[in-house]
């Protein structure tokens, strides 16, 4: 067992102030700590709201982004629909003046061969003018050449040439209407009936 040693007030109190000195070189340590332990978690909480606030700024810049582009790629094709009528009208009326085009070359390559086109016509006016007197037949010069001189007198018609007639056509007068079976004239009426005008 050990000795009992006699109980000193002085070296108490130094004892206690020994203590104390280190309690508070402990507290002040753990406050220093704590503060910089405070510092590095806000630092550390402001790095990862910084971060966090940046990658959602990045996301609905995205989504902004991506909503424009949507909002662009509608206007076009809404402009593209917009115009689509147009265009395919316009193709169908070129389509068509093509045509008549080419029906007027094929007509005049077969007056240049020949083909009595002038004389189906005539026929075809006659069978449509009122039969009689006072007929008047307007003719292409070459295609009245044909016929019968000009201005001789046929059966109550008289063959007239005409240099504003397309070759191949031809223009009955009578009293009660006039039929004109003129090629431009045809032609013309088949472009209308295509157009619709």
């Amino acid at each position: 067992m050990e000795p009992v040693r006699p109980f000193y007030l002085p070296s108490f109190e130094k004892e206690a102030e020994a203590i104390v000195a280190r309690a508070r070189d402990l507290a002040r340590d753990l406050t220093v700590s704590a503060a910089a332990e405070a510092v590095r978690l806000r630092e550390e909480a402001s790095r990862e709201g910084l971060e966090r606030g940046r990658a959602e700024g990045r996301e609905l810049a995205r989504r902004e982004e991506a909503q424009k582009l949507q909002d662009g790629i509608r206007k076009i094709l809404a402009e593209v629909e917009r115009h689509r009528g147009r265009l395919e009208a316009e193709a169908e009326h070129d389509l068509v003046r093509l045509a008549i085009a080419i029906a007027g070359k094929i007509v005049k390559t077969e007056v240049k061969r020949g083909t009595p086109v002038a004389m189906n016509n005539l026929r075809a006016a006659l069978h449509k003018a009122v039969r009689g007197h006072g007929l008047e037949i307007r003719l292409h010069p070459d295609d009245a050449a044909r016929f019968r001189p000009a201005g001789e007198d046929q059966a109550g018609a008289t063959i007239l040439a005409d240099a504003s007639i397309t070759p191949g056509g031809c223009i009955v007068r009578t009293a009660a209407g006039t039929v004109d079976l003129d090629i431009k004239t045809q032609l013309e009426e088949i472009e209308r009936g295509l157009l619709g005008g």
